[in-house]
């Protein structure tokens, strides 16, 4: 299902009532990003969608958009799983259970944001109480006021 939901989000210029997804802020950042998806493919990651800069009339000279992506097959020790990317990707990696995913979560030096998906409350609660992070949505992702308070805990934001 989310990869469905991503490849259904069109990137595009803000003028555009199609659009769901803007670009990044300049050529930099968007280089970052394809090093990123392509560190992770050398390590053993697997592009499920995107994964590339788009190809269409609309964006193509009007700003540095890159594809919603998400990697799968990845691990631990992988750095697109261990840095900040800000950037459209997302990286999936397995876990056996509630521990084991506070665990994966907690082992970074970043604590910007996550977000917690399930369909059984009490577990969101105690998964958000356990996490070391500055932002928190359940089932939900980014979605905020820009005037409420913004911050991470660690190594983010530094």
């Amino acid at each position: 299902r989310l990869v469905e939901k991503a490849k259904g989000i069109k990137c595009g210029r803000p003028q555009n009532k199609e659009t769901k997804f803007g670009p990044l802020i300049h050529a930099k950042q968007r280089e970052k990003v394809v090093r990123f998806v392509e560190d992770a493919i050398k390590e053993g990651g697997t592009v499920a969608c995107g994964g590339k800069i788009p190809v269409d009339a609309d964006v193509d000279s009007n700003g540095y958009f890159y594809e919603p992506t998400i990697i799968t097959n990845c691990h631990a020790n992988m750095k697109a799983v261990n840095e900040e990317i800000f950037g459209p990707v997302i990286v999936v990696l397995k876990f056996k259970d509630e521990r084991e995913a506070i665990e994966l979560a907690n082992d970074s030096q970043f604590g910007l944001a996550a977000a917690v998906w399930t369909s059984n409350i009490p577990r969101a609660y105690r998964v958000v109480d356990a996490l070391d992070v500055g932002i928190i949505w359940i089932n939900d992702h980014h979605r905020n006021d820009p005037s409420s308070p913004w911050g991470g805990t660690k190594m983010s934001g530094v």
